[in-house]
């Protein structure tokens, strides 16, 4: 249930097999949902009336069926490190001749009012743990590849929460921000990603709340 794009919504959906229509519908939960992190779900998936399908799955995990109340159901459990956020999940229905019908559905993560951030770390995301980025200054002309490689790099945000859960704070949606002592050597954007733009040293603060922490950034000239 890792699904982190925008999708459409399919509430019901209508195909043609051999033998007519046939159609499912998600009940539960509802399109655009809040849900907290660490929350327990109840999906409810709803056949037209008088179909029969052979299976229907929930991120590929058979639901269960209850001929009482002609309903799909499975339970399933937001992450307490779940990004904050859209998330997505589908639901895939099977006929009887195998034709698939697939349903996505949107869900919208919170942080639990009762958590509260307690400090962040930032750093590398390719060195895990450092707290120092080196990068390479290359001469002009260079190619695409060699610049993704030598020039640039992304950093990776973890915040300490109240309820002892480490939780990633790297993307702008989570609150963080960052800025660069001088753009002259380091530019970073919105979303932690790192350019060099000349020989030196640099520091790039990163904040979120009441919370910081500093990346050191060393640009080096390029060494073949």
């Amino acid at each position: 249930m890792k699904g982190l794009s925008i999708v459409i919504i399919l509430f019901s959906f209508i195909a043609c097999n051999n033998h007519g229509a046939f159609a499912l519908q998600i009940l539960s939960p509802k399109e655009g949902q809040v849900v907290y992190q660490g929350d327990r779900l109840t999906v409810i998936v709803q056949p037209a009336p008088g179909e029969d399908w052979k299976e229907v799955l929930i991120e590929g995990v058979p639901m269960n069926y209850n001929l009482i109340t002609n309903e799909y159901k499975a339970e399933v459990e937001i992450p307490r490190d779940e990004s904050i956020g859209i998330i997505s999940f589908s639901v895939a229905g099977y006929d009887r001749n195998g034709k698939e019908l697939l349903l996505k559905r949107t869900l919208f993560v919170k942080l639990p009012p009762n958590v509260v951030l307690q400090g962040i770390m930032a750093g590398s995301k390719v060195v895990s743990g450092s707290t120092l980025v080196l990068l390479e200054k290359l001469p002009a002309g260079s190619s695409a590849t060699d610049i993704e490689t030598y020039e640039k790099s992304e950093l990776s945000v973890h915040g300490q929460y109240s309820d002892g859960v480490n939780r990633i704070l790297t993307s702008s949606a989570s609150g963080t921000t960052y800025a660069s002592s001088d753009e002259k050597v380091v530019t970073v954007d919105k979303e932690g990603k790192v350019v060099a733009q000349g020989i030196g040293k640099a520091k790039i603060t990163v904040r979120n709340g009441n919370f910081s922490a500093n990346v050191d950034v060393l640009v080096k000239p390029y060494k073949k």
